[in-house]
């Protein structure tokens, strides 16, 4: 028999697009020191209400989720990362929908945690020098790069009178 009229019809939407995930920053920065190390902030985006899980992975893992709520895109996860070892901390962020549609991973930016203070290998003039001509450069050498972020030293032996100088 032919159907001739339609009760209780419902319209199904099948979602089976997996969402997208993005990874701004890791640490602000993409550098994880002493002061940062318990609690690495985790930034990015995502599709809404989507529930991020991220990875950070080097000799260790230690890993964070945020489900996303209101409509929100933006994530911000905190991570432990004490456990994680000096050198380069590779993530893994994943953003899974609604629907149960998983992401691909997004493995960059990289970042690098360095909670090692650098140590001086070398310095000119040495410490026991005397006679220093006053406009002559001082060189110090550090066991790894190093990144300056003050413009002025401030150079004093034992009780003597401080100078400040421009580093460059």
């Amino acid at each position: 028999t032919p159907v001739s009229t339609k009760t209780g019809v419902t319209d199904v939407t099948f979602d089976k697009t997996a969402p997208v995930v993005t990874l701004t920053s890791i640490a602000g920065d993409n550098y994880s020191n002493n002061s940062e190390k318990g609690a690495i902030v985790v930034v990015g985006t995502a599709e809404a209400n989507a529930l991020v899980s991220i990875s950070l992975t080097n000799e260790a893992t230690v890993s964070g989720t945020q489900q996303l709520t209101g409509g929100g895109t933006a994530y911000s996860i905190t991570i432990n990362g004490a456990t994680l070892s000096d050198g380069t901390v590779t993530p893994s962020v994943t953003a899974t929908d609604a629907a149960g549609n998983v992401s691909a991973a997004v493995s960059t930016p990289t970042a690098t945690k360095d909670i090692i203070a650098p140590t001086i290998t070398s310095k000119t003039p040495s410490a026991s020098a005397v006679g220093i001509d006053p406009t002559s450069n001082i060189t110090v050498v550090f066991n790894e790069d190093v990144v300056i972020t003050d413009a002025q030293v401030t150079l004093q032996k034992g009780s003597d009178t401080p100078v400040t100088t421009v580093v460059t």
